[in-house]
This record gives structure tokens, C-alpha cells and sequence, in this order.
């Protein structure tokens, strides 16, 4: 399974968590031109997804931005591509901007509101994850810490949407073993973080999706030999290298 991570869908925003609604579209229209089969992440662990997964592709969101629904739902909805959304509950429901997006306009950081997600998960076609209640880094955290903000989030989600939550996205993309532990302890059946490596169903590897990512390294990034360079260190800089040398020459 290909696994996509996006974090804000805006065309008010040029930071670089944020992709233009043009440069989502053009993407996902890419992957189903191309014979992908979109799935939402814990396909992988309801058995719905194929269990080889070559072809599957599952479109995921990190946070909780409220153009998730303003502008990536209506996407979504009108390709009728599946995605899973990953919330970060202390901010949902609330004004505060996200504390990255200190340089962005706080009318583009605000996350969305439970209404919003009721809606897309009664619709059926988002499904939605945990990306703990504040964001830490998890690996930095004591055990009985970490538990808090892996477990709280997980219990608040499923009381807003009365259905069970499987997914989990580690922030900041860290985890380690008594991190991984505690995830699969809590009842999520799925994990995914970006640079995992390996077919780990709680370290599942993202490939991330950014304003600065054009069109042409979107479509080589997922090939199957774009995948591995991601998941091959070797491979990995020796791609590195060769963009950096026609960037140069460029």
C-alpha cells in the first residue's frame, strides 16, 4: 500500500504544509488515471484493503485543518476518493492556530470544528485517525505521558463520532519501541509515521506531499522506483545527490 501524507489543501496559503486545491486534484486524477485504488488506511487492518495492497494507495491528512473540509472534502467527494484524516484533538473545535503556522494568517491555520468531522464521518468516506491531543513528540515522553496522549485522543474521537478509532499518525513522524507499544496496547490496529521503512502495520512508511513537490517529482515519487528510493537508505542518497546536482545545473 502507497501511502500519501498531505497537511493543509489551501489557495490562500504558500507555506510549505499547504498544497493548492488545483495541485491536490491534478494529483489524485494522476493516481486513478494511472490504476490506483484508493483506500482508506485501516483498510489495511479490516481486511478490506488487497492483501497484496500493490495498487492500493491511501490519502491521508495530518492535523485537522478545516480546509480538509472547505476545499480537500469537496475533492475528495466529487472523485469519490476515500481518505483518512488524522486530528490533533486538543485544537479541534477551538480558534487556536496550529503553533507551526506562527507565520501564517490565523484565518488559514484554524483546525475544524466536530461538527465538521460528524458530518464527513457519517458520509462515510473520510475515516478518522489519531494524531494525539497536542502534538508532542512521543519519544521525548515519559511512558505514562505518552499513554495519555495516545489513549485521551483515541477515547475523544470515538465519543464524537461513535465508531471505533484503528488509525494512528505519530507526530512529528517519531516513534520508538515503548511508543509502538503503547499504540498497539491502546487498540490501534494501524500506525504511520513518514521515513518508516518495511512492512510494520504500527510503523506503516508516508510519503509526504508539500507545496515545493511539482507535478513531475509527484508522479516519480510514486513509482515503484521512487518508492524505494524513500525506504532504501543507500538509494535515498544517491537520489538525494543526483536532485541536488540538477538542481544545480538547473
Amino acid at each position: 500500500m502507497l501511502i500519501l501524507e498531505y497537511h493543509s489543501v489551501s489557495d490562500r496559503r504558500s507555506d510549505t504544509l499547504s498544497v493548492s486545491s488545483d495541485a491536490l486534484r491534478r494529483q489524485l486524477d494522476h493516481l486513478l488515471l494511472s490504476g490506483w485504488t484508493p483506500v482508506r488506511l485501516g483498510a489495511r487492518a479490516e481486511g478490506s484493503a488487497d492483501p497484496d495492497g500493490a495498487r492500493e494507495v491511501a490519502i491521508t491528512f495530518d492535523d485537522g485543518y478545516r480546509d480538509n473540509f472547505e476545499v480537500a472534502y469537496p475533492i475528495l467527494s466529487a472523485l469519490d476518493v476515500p481518505a483518512t484524516i488524522f486530528l490533533t484533538t486538543d485544537y479541534i473545535g477551538t480558534q487556536r492556530s496550529f503553533p507551526w503556522d506562527a507565520a501564517v494568517d490565523p484565518a488559514e491555520s484554524r483546525a475544524l470544528n466536530w461538527e465538521m468531522v460528524a458530518r464527513m464521518a457519517a458520509e462515510g468516506l473520510v475515516e478518522f485517525g489519531s494524531h494525539t491531543c497536542a502534538h508532542p513528540d512521543l519519544t521525548r515522553l515519559p511512558a505514562a505521558a505518552a499513554a495519555k496522549e495516545i489513549c485521551e485522543s483515541r477515547a475523544i474521537i470515538e465519543e464524537r463520532i461513535e465508531r471505533p478509532v484503528i488509525s494512528f499518525c505519530y507526530p512529528h513522524s517519531r516513534a520508538d519501541a515503548q511508543v509502538k507499544r503503547i499504540v498497539a496496547q491502546a487498540g490501534y490496529r494501524v500506525a504511520c509515521r513518514t521515513g518508516a521503512r518495511g512492512g510494520d502495520p504500527l510503523e506503516l512508511p508516508r510519503i509526504g506531499i508539500y507545496r515545493h513537490t511539482r507535478f513531475a517529482e509527484f508522479r516519480f515519487k510514486v513509482t515503484r522506483v521512487g518508492r524505494a528510493l524513500r525506504e532504501d537508505p543507500t538509494l535515498r542518497r544517491i537520489g538525494d545527490a543526483g536532485r541536488a546536482l540538477l538542481g544545480r545545473r538547473a
